[in-house]
């Protein structure tokens, strides 16, 4: 752990806004010791925060003290979020930025008509577990495919470069192609088929 928050906050920016205007942030588990809490909540206006860590349930009284709403999605370290909790990632993010802004094909904004709230995910670094849920959440929100979408976030922050292979990823995109995101009974099934 100690040279993943080495690298998350020397080697790569400790967050990134993930499409400019959004208020959608991605980065490394926030440390109270660090001031990132004021930073969260003063600078970026966060209000929701997405933990996508086994190992850390987050530092809960501090956001009870700011009134911050944690969803907390416990996933291993180097494995990926089961496929309905990409779900639950991502509905959580529609519920704070229902109408992010658009990018082109080029990463361009081109339309940015409503605000967000401020919403922070993060894992340990934000390259892999919580990467994986901001990933899906673009797929739904952007229409750039797989390899689209993959351009689009490497070019934002330094994540995985193979978050379009995984295999719950790719069972969320083909619940999305073929509209049955909201659909619960075939998630199991769409999963065994990838």
């Amino acid at each position: 752990m100690p040279i993943t928050i080495f690298a998350s906050y020397y080697i790569r920016p400790w967050y990134n806004e993930v499409i400019p205007g959004s208020k959608v942030y991605i980065g490394a588990v926030p440390l109270t010791f660090m001031g990132h809490m004021d930073l969260l909540e003063k600078e970026l206006e966060v209000v929701g925060v997405i933990n996508v860590m086994a190992e850390f349930d987050g530092p809960t009284t501090e956001y009870e003290k700011r009134n911050m709403h944690q969803l907390h999605i416990p996933t291993p370290d180097h494995m990926e979020p089961e496929l309905n909790d990409i779900r639950q990632g991502v509905n959580y993010l529609k519920d704070y930025c229902p109408h992010p802004p658009k990018v082109d094909g080029q990463g361009n904004v081109i339309s940015n008509d409503r605000p967000c709230k401020g919403v922070y995910v993060h894992c340990k670094g934000g390259v892999g577990r919580s990467a994986t849920i901001v990933f899906c959440w673009l797929l739904e929100t952007q229409g750039l495919g797989l390899i689209g979408t993959q351009k689009y976030f490497n070019s934002r922050r330094l994540v995985s470069k193979s978050l379009y292979k995984r295999p719950n990823v790719l069972a969320f995109y083909k619940l999305l192609q073929e509209g049955r995101l909201d659909q619960t009974q075939e998630i199991e099934e769409t999963r065994k088929d990838i």
